[in-house]
């Protein structure tokens, strides 16, 4: 993770507590749960995941697998603060995925939340490849990744983003590989006001700790510059392993 990503999440878990999170927190899988089968779940690079927590407060085995240390560290506190006698159980695994290998277990449940867009489609498919041998008929995997109208993609920016989705990307993935698709949502929204804020915040820590730069003026319009027109447009996907 990068210094300036690093700073980003320390000022999200400053901002908000693991109720406020898990208040915000929407789930489509609950859509499927009196269908969905038993088994263990996994989400891969978790971050801070509340599909983590969730289902660790629902008495779920989850393994929480992410390559940085802060982001495990921190889901781990978050996890405590919610802790009860009927809590489930959480493995963390600092790995980068997919050079590291995945558990050995079917998994009921595979959580790819703002994952796939950090890789190209040519290598999205091999990810799909190691993921669905540790599936069963059942299984589900939900994915949400940045669509191809996504702010970044319309405006032709340089960025860490490999690909931006389709459903047509993503039906290629997974129904040759045995899977059909429940559940499919593109959706759009303006950032909140406590976005907008965070963000101006995090713009202003960059340029204080990493460029040790101060003019409000400069920082307050690289801020505006960011924001402008800056709609989140995301995809999010449920496939089941028939």
């Amino acid at each position: 993770m990068t210094e300036e990503m690093r700073l980003l999440w320390e000022l999200r878990k400053e901002k908000y507590s693991t109720k406020e999170l898990l208040e915000l927190h929407e789930n489509p899988l609950n859509l499927y749960k009196e269908e969905s089968i038993e088994g263990p779940i996994i989400d891969i690079g978790c971050g801070q995941s509340t599909y983590v927590l969730e289902y660790y407060k629902k008495s779920k085995k989850v393994y929480a697998i992410d390559s940085d240390d802060f982001q495990l560290n921190s889901l781990k506190e978050r996890a405590d603060d919610i802790k009860t006698a009927e809590s489930g159980e959480i493995i963390y695994i600092n790995g980068i995925f997919p050079a590291h290998k995945l558990p050995n277990e079917i998994f009921s449940i595979v959580v790819l939340s703002n994952f796939l867009h950090f890789f190209s489609l040519k290598n999205c498919h091999k990810i799909i490849d190691k993921i669905s041998s540790h599936t069963t008929a059942g299984s589900l995997i939900l994915t949400q990744v940045h669509s191809s109208d996504h702010y970044v993609n319309q405006r032709k920016q340089k960025s860490h983003f490999k690909h931006f989705f389709q459903k047509a990307d993503l039906d290629e993935l997974f129904i040759p590989r045995g899977f059909e698709r429940m559940y499919f949502a593109q959706i759009e929204h303006e950032n909140s006001q406590s976005h907008d804020a965070i963000v101006h915040e995090w713009i202003r820590r960059v340029h204080n700790r990493v460029y040790n730069s101060y003019n409000e003026d400069i920082i307050k319009k690289e801020a505006e510059r960011y924001l402008e027109g800056n709609r989140q447009t995301h995809i999010t996907s449920i496939y089941r392993k028939t």
